[in-house]
């Protein structure tokens, strides 16, 4: 039997059905497809009951909270789809946390967790309440992943002041696929950017946030991993 698009359509409707165990839905949907192997082997188990109905999933302990669809770097391996343009023009540019607070269900699931961490499709420190998203969850193990551009001293200082953990830097070196297109001016100003978060946590007398480093390894840029690691651990 030749497949047409509605009727792989619905049978990828039927298959989704049968994973979320909605047997009655799927069986009249492949009611229409009966001579399709998947209708055969539906049809041809007698009893259909969900297998896993005793089973429940753990809460999650680690959330990921995306505060924001904005973002200026213009990589050309973002998977967002930032590569040529710096926002989503069908999405807010951010989510707030009253908003956050408000509708999402994964409110529910960040305050019962240990672990909470902003990384928006976009820019999370582009985003204006970003330390109201760590004020509220100041009791949790926080994180930011940015690329650490928007840093600026004031900046610096609200986010040790309001205990955040750790940060996770994406930094591709001189991969012009990725953050600053390999240029030297980037990756001369965001290893000064690390320098002086550095001397303000010494100045606060600090130890948090530690830094973490995000580095997509390509053809381009591995030459210079090496050189990275040993400039991160300086």
């Amino acid at each position: 039997m030749k497949k047409t698009m509605r009727s792989k359509l619905l049978e990828k409707e039927a298959c989704a059905l049968i994973l979320d165990d909605d047997f009655s839905k799927a069986s009249k949907i492949l009611g229409e497809l009966k001579e399709t192997a998947l209708s055969k082997l539906f049809h041809s188990i007698p009893v259909k009951k969900k297998l896993l109905r005793h089973f429940t999933s753990p809460l999650p302990h680690f959330v990921v909270i995306q505060n924001s669809n904005v973002c200026h770097s213009r990589c050309d391996m973002c998977l967002s789809g930032f590569q040529n343009k710096s926002k989503d023009e069908n999405s807010a540019d951010f989510i707030s946390f009253k908003y956050f607070k408000a509708n999402s269900p994964g409110y529910a699931y960040a305050r019962q967790a240990e672990k909470v961490l902003l990384c928006g499709r976009g820019e999370p420190l582009l985003a204006p309440d970003v330390t109201e998203y760590l004020q509220h969850f100041k009791e949790k193990i926080t994180g930011i992943t940015t690329s650490g551009i928007p840093l600026n001293k004031r900046m610096m200082e609200a986010l040790i002041q309001n205990d955040l953990n750790y940060i996770e830097f994406s930094f591709d070196g001189e991969s012009p696929l990725g953050h600053g297109h390999g240029k030297k001016a980037y990756s001369k100003k965001f290893w000064a950017i690390i320098d002086t978060f550095n001397e303000i946590k010494r100045k606060l007398n600090r130890s948090n946030p530690c830094f973490k480093l995000n580095f997509t390894v390509t053809p381009e840029n591995l030459k210079s991993l090496e050189q990275t690691i040993l400039l991160a651990e300086e």
